[in-house]
């Protein structure tokens, strides 16, 4: 398997976040893949959104690994968790796996999110 790191955004998210002192949310990870409004298929979207769940990849050794590295940290103090609502709050339009924090680390004023590809 081939994890390659698309495209990054550092700050991502909401403003509400500036204000702690502390985060345990480190990352949003989304996968570019094949997604049926591409084709033109809007009903296709709805359902795909429904479906969709890349909690299998969130627990691959080697998607972990890649991960860890790119935020320079250890594997074992990170805690990969599939949430439908990764980039989107109100409605399951954009699934992702968030990266946790074992330990709260000071909050830096970011929250980055990285697309990836998996092969």
């Amino acid at each position: 398997m081939e994890v390659k790191i698309q495209q990054e955004r550092e700050n991502y998210g909401s403003h509400r976040q500036r204000w702690m002192p502390n985060k345990k949310k480190l990352l949003r990870v989304f996968i570019d893949d094949e997604r049926p409004i591409e084709q033109g298929d809007i009903l296709g979207d709805f359902a795909w959104r429904r479906e969709v769940t890349y909690a299998p990849i969130a627990k691959d050794k080697t998607f972990r690994q890649v991960i860890a590295d790119y935020l320079g940290r250890d594997v074992n103090g990170l805690k990969f968790v599939f949430d439908r609502y990764c980039g989107c709050s109100m409605c399951p339009c954009s699934p992702g796996i968030v990266v946790y924090s074992k330990e709260p680390v000071p909050f830096d004023g970011k929250s980055p999110a990285v697309w990836v590809t998996i092969k």
